[in-house]
Order: C-alpha cells, then structure tokens, then sequence
C-alpha cells in the first residue's frame, strides 16, 4: 500500500544512494547520494552515472 510504497521510498533512497542509485530511491536518491560521495572522488561521480542508467 502507500505506507509500505513510502517505507520503501526512504529505505530505497538510503540504500540507492549507496548503491550508486540503483535500487529503490530511484533518479532522486541516486543523485543525492551520489552528490554527497562526489566529494570523495570518483566513486560519486560512478554513483551519478549509475544512478542515471
């Protein structure tokens, strides 16, 4: 339902951000967490490329 679709959402965005963006969180969460990795070098500029594939 929506609650578990809003659950889902915010675990998604947590984990896809991780992930380079690829479960869950979708484009948004991909994008934040990449963003917030990209200080750290490459691997957030991977995360951001990952996240839009």
């Amino acid at each position: 339902g929506r609650l578990g679709g809003r659950l889902g959402g915010r675990l998604g965005g947590r984990l896809g951000g991780r992930l380079g963006g690829r479960l869950g969180g979708g484009l948004g969460g991909g994008l934040g967490g990449g963003l917030r990795l990209f200080r750290g070098g490459r691997l957030g500029l991977l995360a951001i490329v990952s996240s839009i594939f």
